[in-house]
């Protein structure tokens, strides 16, 4: 099996038969930097293509399909698996038939059991920190997640003004029911305080001082360039660009040298 890893934030990376250790730290085998990840965190044990959790340290959060695990547990294809604030999804890997060597089809196969094609689940909502220490940081949300202070968060912001367990987001349909567990400073949708509500891409989550933008992969919106505005002439401005005040002016000069010249000639 291997694990794959959302927005190409770490490699994917393949379990074989044998003990990986997983943490921070620099001897760890599976090195993971995010929130909450300790230096060594968990182990996970491969035997003839089985895979299993162990080894879970004292401090250490590690949850399988949104449930925090305690003891020992067993991986299967498909299983989303977290540990701390990194979340990675489990896949099959189908290496086929090693007898023969095989010509290369010039289409990509397409395996009925869906083992052969290794897809990593894009979540459809992120949180997007635009405010803070998260300014920049996406947080994808699958399923039901919380959100707070206490290092059992599936999303864990360790900062003051944010409760131990401030509010709860769960996927549906329309976008996130964002729902607030009791915080100290409140839960807002778009800076309406909320108990209960709902949050859709494009809107600003805000807990405490900390913002949000919940972002929809795919289908950000763009700016529509403006419609250009052609420059107006002035008024005064005739076609061939010379002011009429100009015009004026000469016609005068004109009509000036002509009567001076009449009254020469003893016309006047």
């Amino acid at each position: 099996m291997k694990l794959l890893f959302p927005n190409g934030d770490h490699a994917p990376f393949e379990l074989k038969d044998g003990r990986v250790r997983v943490g921070s730290g620099e001897g760890a085998d599976l090195r993971l930097q995010g929130e909450g990840v300790l230096e060594e965190h968990c182990a996970i044990e491969t035997e003839a293509g089985r895979s299993r959790v162990v080894g879970i340290l004292p401090g250490a959060r590690v949850l399988l399909n949104g449930r925090l695990l305690n003891g020992d547990t067993d991986l299967k294809p498909g299983d989303l698996l977290a540990f701390a604030g990194v979340q990675c999804r489990v896949v099959a890997v189908d290496r086929g038939p090693t007898a023969a060597p095989v010509r290369a089809p010039s289409a990509p196969a397409v395996d009925e059991s869906g083992r052969t094609a290794i897809r990593m689940a894009v979540p459809r909502f992120v949180l997007r920190g635009v405010s803070g220490p998260t300014f920049g940081k996406n947080f994808p949300l699958i399923g039901t997640v919380t959100i707070g202070r206490m290092s059992e968060c599936e999303i864990v912001l360790p900062f003051e003004g944010i409760s131990r367990r401030h509010a709860r987001l769960q996927t549906v349909p329309e976008g996130i029911m964002v729902e607030d567990l009791g915080s100290s400073n409140g839960t807002f949708v778009n800076d309406e305080r909320i108990h209960k509500g709902l949050l859709k891409p494009g809107d600003e989550l805000r807990l405490d001082t900390l913002r949000f933008l919940l972002v929809q992969p795919g289908s950000e919106p763009t700016k529509a360039p403006s419609k250009a505005v052609p420059p107006q002439k002035s008024p005064e401005e005739p076609r061939g660009g010379t002011p009429v005040w100009a015009w004026a002016v000469g016609g005068a000069l004109v009509l000036a040298l002509l009567a001076a010249l009449l009254k020469w000639a003893g016309w006047f």
